[in-house]
């Protein structure tokens, strides 16, 4: 029966679409879905299809406990991401998260800077032949400590 309804609706739909039962049936049965489903955003589609894999994954994992335990959380979660837009909470997330690697890239970008000019001035100053030169520390206290004679007069005697 009820397909010999819906046929009857569609023949009205094609045969009269100018008659006053033919629009208001294309307002309520065509425009109105359509101007819905042109509504949906791909945020949207996105979380609805992590909802199903979440309720998917309760049910491989749990079975049938696993299928409750999606069903009473379900109307509460779709119920909160609609009242509070999620996508602001994440679209602040992905802000605060692109000025945080911002930030360091900054600070690395600095720190790269002043070891860049410390290796350039060091080798301006290795090619001009003006570069300091720390002197090695000598081993003469430790050679005097195990030395016999840290005088050196042995030699000159013999």
């Amino acid at each position: 029966m009820l397909m010999v309804n819906v046929l009857l609706v569609v023949l009205l739909l094609v045969a009269f679409p100018t008659t006053g039962l033919g629009r208001t049936l294309r307002r309520f049965l065509v425009d109105t879905p359509a101007r819905r489903l042109n509504a949906i955003k791909s945020g949207q589609v996105v979380f609805y299809i992590g909802l199903g894999v979440a309720g998917l994954g309760l049910f491989c994992l749990f079975e049938t406990d696993g299928l409750r335990l999606f069903m009473f959380m379900a109307p509460d979660l779709l119920v909160w991401f609609t009242v509070f837009d999620i996508s602001l909470f994440v679209d602040v997330f992905i802000v605060s998260a692109t000025l945080a690697a911002g930030t360091r890239v900054r600070g690395s970008a600095s720190a790269i800077t002043r070891k860049a000019g410390r290796i350039c001035s060091a080798a301006i100053a290795r090619m001009s032949g003006r570069e300091r030169r720390s002197q090695a520390p000598s081993n003469a206290d430790a050679d005097a400590a195990n030395d016999p004679d840290p005088d050196g007069w042995l030699l000159a005697t013999a």
